[in-house]
């Protein structure tokens, strides 16, 4: 899998056009943390819209430089379904008109923090050279959370779809549920965690009397079916982290 871009130091490597995006990347992901602080703090539901909305700009730059503009194929949506970005772009488009939901901000808050606090370290170092000689142990904490929050927005996708039965958000659960069933053929923190649910349901099935195992095994099986296609072949996973952290390989 392609891994995070490696910028030496923000805004001054690369092209003009690059440290532009740089730039651009940066204010996009803090615009995203802010609004959602809004938000949070708030209750005001146009701090959840202009979050996400930040985040869905972001995303569709950081998309369409890996796999170009759209154009109307079946091979392209199946690069856009394949790539991270493009997954974290459909997860805003879904949640982007529908009623404030607090783990629909999460996932993109959490890349998002991650992605203004590279930057921002390392102008801070700039800045006050004391910090840098902390640079390597904030490098390496930088990369133990970016798999931490890989990780966490799995487990969040599970915790969203049971909000939105509770909230009985029908179109919205079911257009949520298909992406997670896409993220499950290409998404391998996405697909261990869904198998550690299934072998939970195996083992709580086992503990109940015969009737209700059978209705519980029956579920299970018609849920698997679902996901038993085998998933597109074009695109490949790219990193939604733009931090000028060094790079971390995704498994």
């Amino acid at each position: 899998p392609e891994t995070p871009r490696d910028y030496a130091h923000p805004y001054t490597a690369g092209s003009p056009r690059e440290q532009a995006m740089q730039l651009v990347h940066f204010i996009l992901n803090f615009l995203t943390v802010v609004f959602a602080l809004v938000f949070l703090f708030t209750n005001n539901a146009k701090g959840y819209r202009f979050c996400l909305l930040s985040a869905a700009v972001l995303f569709s730059m950081l998309l369409f430089d890996a796999i170009g503009l759209p154009r109307l194929k079946l091979d392209y949506l199946q690069r856009v379904l394949t790539n991270t970005n493009g997954q974290y772009l459909v997860h805003t488009l879904i949640f982007l008109p529908g009623a404030p939901l607090i783990f629909a901000l999460l996932p993109v808050v959490m890349c998002a923090a991650v992605n203004v606090a590279g930057p921002a370290f390392i102008y801070i170092a700039s800045v006050v050279p004391a910090v840098d000689r902390h640079a390597e142990a904030f490098h390496r904490t930088m990369a133990r959370m970016q798999m931490g929050i890989l990780k966490m927005n799995a487990q969040l996708e599970i915790v969203t779809i049971l909000a939105l039965g509770a909230r009985r958000s029908i179109v919205v659960a079911v257009a949520y549920a298909q992406l997670t069933m896409i993220k499950y053929h290409v998404n391998p923190h996405t697909r261990a965690l869904w198998n550690s649910v299934g072998l939970w349901v195996d083992r709580l099935a086992a503990r109940c009397p015969r009737p209700i195992e059978m209705v519980i095994r029956k579920a299970r099986g018609f849920f698997t079916r679902l996901v038993a296609p085998p998933a597109p072949q074009a695109g490949r996973l790219t990193s939604v982290v733009t931090s000028p952290s060094p790079p971390l390989p995704l498994p």
